[in-house]
């Protein structure tokens, strides 16, 4: 009797599910219609950062195969310069808003055991990244350290095209060019 009862639950919470607009996910917990559509439009900022980008980076000559260190770094300040230019207006949160930082807050707590996150947090305030100024669109410095992000927490995070990186910062999570260095944005207190 018990093994009906339990499969009509199973049916009724079914039913339940397919008409309130969560999702059902094999093996994991039911994501909302509003989560898909925060990383929906996560990554509708993110792709439009990196059309912007490239779209500037075509402006300029291209760097041959056997280009200096010095061209190099030319490249990239000049692409730099016309990033920040084309982004003078963008401000924190414009990619990180509200909605967006507390669905990366809560798929940071979900698949990262609480003692991870303080050895992680720790390691962010120990690594040498003090003369990192955050603020968006600004580069971050060749001299500081990079923290690596642990490959399990970047598994749960939204992927990132390949120009950009996520990276921690004290308790920031950024997303960083990889080419030019720029902070595109950055969310405070990410390491709860």
């Amino acid at each position: 009797m018990r093994a009906v009862i339990n499969h009509y639950i199973l049916c009724i919470a079914t039913v339940v599910c397919a008409f309130s607009g969560v999702q059902m996910v094999s093996g994991q917990t039911p994501y909302p219609d509003s989560d898909i559509a925060i990383e929906k439009a996560f990554r509708k900022q993110v792709d439009e950062y990196v059309a912007l980008r490239n779209r500037l980076e075509s402006t300029l000559p291209a760097l041959s195969t056997k280009a200096t260190p010095e061209e190099i770094d030319a490249h990239e300040l000049k692409l730099r310069i016309l990033v920040q230019n084309a982004r003078a207006e963008f401000k924190r949160g414009s990619i990180f808003d509200s909605r967006t930082a507390a669905y990366f807050l809560r798929l940071i707590k979900q698949n990262y055991p609480r003692k991870k996150r303080a050895e992680l947090k720790t390691a962010a305030l120990t690594a040498d990244t003090n003369e990192v100024l955050l603020k968006v669109n600004f580069p971050y410095p060749d001299d500081q350290e990079l923290l690596e992000m642990p490959p399990k927490l970047l598994l749960a995070l939204p992927e990132l095209p390949a120009e950009l990186r996520y990276r921690f910062v004290r308790k920031a999570l950024l997303i960083v060019d990889r080419e030019n260095r720029v902070i595109v944005d950055f969310m405070p207190d990410a390491i709860p």
